[in-house]
């Protein structure tokens, strides 16, 4: 994923694991076997026949399984059908290869590339196992501005996912063989040490490369600076905010009734936030402006 490089700098390292996790996790849906299978059928003509077998019957084998994590893997009976899907795909490979004279049309080799896709996340979960993979079902939430994040429907069509237990490795031949890498972070020491930091990231643990940990210090006083607020009355988060934790919003950001309520960063002139941030609030009239991030926006629920 990278160029060339003699050295590499790498700012927000904390979040170095997450997103590389992130990166190489993937998702196969009977839907995304479809799609390919019409690509593949519209842009180079063949036969897509095996394709939508296969895909038809792991929404057969999949069909109802809770979301959640599968422990074991996928069953025998899900297993044969990724089997028959990643064979399928082979097959739809080879007979679209076409020739010279068409290896620069885009809609071929996009078609491909959804077919590859495919075929990649098929061999990952059959050696999901032997490769240290976690694999899980999941189903997608729904958004709605004016009422939010609502539960994944269970009876809707199931996503199957899979990632690996740890990147550690992947960093280590990836990143940080044979090269100068600089991580920095604010937060990348627990107390002095980056130990638990370096485990995660493939630098701890034999054959791992040198690396030295500094810790420059940070001009902010956390004691009289951090401030750290529990809410420990209100209900246990979930999926999206219940009115307890919106009542509790609401009183923490009300502006006081003696001024205004203002959140500019330094030297810039304070705005009125352009919409609420939460349905059914707005913002007073005493409120200007919020953080560059939008995080600090002055709502009030409407009256």
């Amino acid at each position: 994923m990278l160029p060339e490089y003699d050295v590499v700098v790498v700012d927000e390292a904390h979040e170095l694991q997450d997103r590389v996790t992130g990166a190489v996790s993937g998702q196969l849906s009977v839907a995304m076997v479809h799609a390919a299978a019409s690509g593949a059928r519209k842009h180079t003509g063949i036969t897509v026949d095996a394709l939508n077998n296969a895909a038809s019957n792991l929404e057969l084998a999949i069909e109802g399984v809770p979301s959640g994590l599968m422990p074991n893997g996928l069953n025998s009976e899900q297993l044969d059908c990724v089997d028959q899907l990643r064979d399928a795909c082979r097959a739809a490979l080879s007979d679209s290869k076409g020739d010279s004279a068409n290896t620069a049309d885009g809609g071929r080799q996009l078609a491909r590339s959804r077919l590859m896709v495919i075929l990649e996340l098929c061999e990952r979960l059959l050696a999901a196992r032997e490769n240290r993979e976690v694999v899980w079902f999941s189903r997608n939430s729904t958004f709605d501005p004016q009422q939010g994040y609502s539960q994944p429907d269970e009876s809707a069509p199931a996503l199957v996912n899979i990632a690996p237990l740890s990147v550690a490795g992947r960093l280590r031949e990836g990143l940080f063989a044979d090269h100068t890498v600089i991580l920095t972070s604010a937060t990348l020491a627990i107390g002095s040490a980056f130990e638990p930091a370096a485990g995660g990231l493939g630098l701890v643990g034999p054959g791992a490369p040198s690396w030295t940990g500094v810790d420059v210090g940070s001009p902010f006083e956390y004691p009289k600076q951090g401030i750290l607020y529990v809410a420990k009355h209100l209900p246990k988060p979930g999926r999206g905010m219940s009115p307890e934790a919106l009542d509790e919003l609401e009183k923490l950001i009300r502006p006081p009734a003696a001024g205004p309520c203002a959140f500019s960063p330094r030297g810039a002139p304070p705005r009125m936030p352009p919409r609420p941030c939460v349905p059914g609030w707005t913002c007073p009239s005493s409120a200007r402006g919020f953080d560059h991030d939008g995080a600090g926006e002055a709502v009030r629920r409407r009256t």
